[in-house]
């Protein structure tokens, strides 16, 4: 006869997505440029971490999850304040894409993570990200 402990260790634990993320998401509704082989196209910028993106672009095709992609996000009329990253697709629901970062310059992380701070409100929830970012 099984006991309790036996049975909870070997029935297998189902995670929400937020304890499967590594990386806070913050909301972050905006515009932005999906450059798909060089091509710009409109998107919406849903939600962001510190290792990726989930933007919105209307009337896409399947995407090849092999190729990279950039994803531009003006902050505002100064073309300086941009964060902007190479990114590899990791989901596609219809025009939703999930994006990992793959590459991204010190001033365009040096703004997401000012925005990631000030969007999560938490400090130690941010060197918690980066800290995990450096493992990843």
């Amino acid at each position: 006869m099984l006991n309790l402990v036996d049975s909870f260790l070997t029935r297998p634990k189902i995670m929400s997505d937020q304890e499967r993320r590594h990386f806070n998401r913050v909301q972050f509704e905006a515009e932005a440029v999906f450059i798909i082989n060089e091509e710009p196209v409109e998107c919406q910028v849903i939600d962001l971490s510190l290792h990726g993106a989930l933007v919105k672009i209307n009337h896409l095709d399947p995407l090849d999850k092999e190729s990279d992609f950039e994803l531009r996000i003006p902050l505002s009329d100064d073309p300086s304040a941009l964060i902007s990253m190479n990114l590899k697709l990791t989901h596609q629901d219809g025009g939703s894409l999930g994006l990992e970062c793959r590459h991204i310059d010190l001033d365009s992380i040096t703004h997401l993570r000012r925005l990631v701070e000030l969007n999560l409100g938490d400090s130690q929830l941010l060197e918690r990200d980066f800290e995990s970012l450096s493992h990843s």
